[in-house]
């Protein structure tokens, strides 16, 4: 989903003059932007970005109507880099420098990934089916199932919130909202072209 948006994005803004942006010049690992390009033109599936890989990119663009030039960084972080985070409560210098300087985010979700949360009337539900009497708070500490906690079992919503949460804490301009703009990326899910 990141990377797919990352390459249409760049496409559609540096090859189109229907867009209210042109790009003045883009820095970062052009050989990877032009490659993932080339793939998303040929309608490929792009590879997932590698553990610890962020390809950067960052586009000098200019509002077509006013002429204000600003510029937006890309970092084609892998998800699994922030669930690393999440887990470990700690941020790679990778990370933590882009978050430094961020004004805003694209918030990638993708529907068939989601780990929905286990409402504590349900287990309780569940072992009162099976006869049982649960203790209220080893429902909550998962032992009433066994289970030891890991972070890919939390639910998405736990973890995301957690994540803003963190990247909201760390960034130079906190005098200034975060501003988060969240993507549900499904074009895997899609059969029929």
């Amino acid at each position: 989903g990141k990377t797919t948006y990352l390459a249409a994005t760049c496409h559609s803004v540096a090859n189109s003059r229907d867009t209210r942006f042109s790009v003045c010049d883009y820095s970062g690992n052009r050989e990877y932007l032009q490659r993932i390009e080339g793939a998303w033109l040929d309608a490929k599936v792009l590879p997932r970005t590698p553990i610890g890989q962020a390809a950067k990119v960052t586009l000098k663009l200019e509002e077509r109507a006013t002429g204000k030039q600003f510029e937006v960084s890309m970092p084609d972080q892998s998800g699994e880099d922030f669930l690393t985070c999440f887990a470990v409560r700690r941020w790679s210098e990778g990370i933590q420098r882009s978050v430094r300087g961020m004004g805003g985010l694209l918030l990638f979700v993708n529907p068939e990934n989601l780990v929905c949360p286990t409402r504590l009337v349900d287990v309780v539900a569940l072992a009162e089916a099976a006869g049982q009497q649960p203790k209220v708070a080893d429902a909550v500490m998962g032992q009433a199932q066994g289970l030891a906690w890991n972070a890919k079992n939390a639910p998405t919503s736990v973890i995301l919130v957690d994540l803003l949460r963190s990247m909201s804490e760390q960034r130079s301009s906190r005098a200034l909202p975060l501003r988060v703009a969240v993507i549900v990326s499904a074009w895997d899910t899609i059969q029929d072209v």
